[in-house]
């Protein structure tokens, strides 16, 4: 699959009596590759998939235990990968880097000879106990490439294939912009008390676009067919924490709110940009 002048290839990365059939919601055109995780071939490519995960996260890179627990064997992993050929030396280094620090010196030289594909973005979304919502809680993308995370949800949403996703963010990350290129961000949550990042962090929902909508974004990362309300408030804040306060008040005063298209207008000052929602998609 060609995204811009670099040879992106679909894949996922999950365990195949489970993951595999996630395949059969991908059209064959977009050439995806499927990874069992316990294919001893498809070690190297796990072990790429955590380490871009720790280059695009650091100290909040995923644990070994929770990729394999949480992601890989419960649902699967999905994203993009390039020839090893089209990796920046800057970025090889990085991969090799956190390979070596999680997985030891062994693994990152078996590295030095890899020629295999490059995973370069990545999602993770889990089935809730209710069968239609997927939550969503990893994503990353580490080429510059125009709007690759958003391309790479679209295309989990799609293997996922559930109508509804849940996930959490903060209000000053960048990421929410990517979000709405999905449809307005429902507010679940304004804060979420139990997260590592309390203060800053919000729980919301979408409404997954249709699958055609989201192959269009897997093609261009735009959002041509999605529609988002006008906004009706802009709320500018001195801090993530501030944003929570003022949007639980406008809550309680005007009743559910959506953040809706671009959603944050800029992290310095933060402001965010939101419309009235009508009743969130139930969790």
């Amino acid at each position: 699959m060609i995204i811009d002048s670099l040879d992106y290839t679909p894949y996922l990365l999950g365990y195949n009596a489970i993951a595999r059939p996630m395949m059969d919601r991908l059209p064959a055109a977009l050439g995806a590759r499927f990874y069992d995780i316990f294919d001893p071939s498809c070690l190297d490519f796990y072990r790429l998939v955590n380490a871009g995960n720790c280059a695009a996260f650091g100290d909040l890179g995923m644990p070994l235990w929770v990729q394999l627990d949480c992601c890989t064997l419960p649902s699967a992993m999905i994203g993009f990968t390039l020839p090893r050929a089209q990796i920046a030396p800057d970025l090889w280094r990085r991969l090799t880097h956190h390979a070596e620090r999680i997985f030891g010196p062994e693994a990152a030289a078996r590295l030095d000879d890899y020629d295999g594909p490059v995973p370069v973005s990545e999602y993770c979304g889990v089935r809730a106990h209710d069968p239609d919502v997927t939550l969503g809680f990893s994503m990353f993308a580490l080429v510059p490439a125009a709007r690759l995370g958003v391309r790479t949800k679209a295309l989990a949403l799609l293997a996922y294939g559930t109508p509804r996703q849940i996930g959490t963010t903060q209000w000053n990350n960048t990421a929410v912009r990517a979000h709405c290129r999905f449809g307005p961000l429902h507010i679940l949550e304004p804060r979420a008390r139990t997260h590592s990042r309390p203060e800053a962090t919000f729980v919301y929902a979408i409404d997954v676009p249709a699958p055609d909508a989201l192959l269009d974004l897997i093609a261009s990362g735009d959002s041509p067919r999605i529609r988002h309300p006008a906004p009706a408030f802009t709320v500018e804040a001195a801090s993530p924490a501030d944003a929570a306060d003022q949007i639980e008040r406008l809550i309680r005063e005007r009743g559910p709110l959506a953040l809706t298209a671009p959603g944050l207008l800029s992290t310095e000052p933060l402001r965010v940009q939101v419309a009235p929602s009508g009743p969130p998609p139930a969790a």
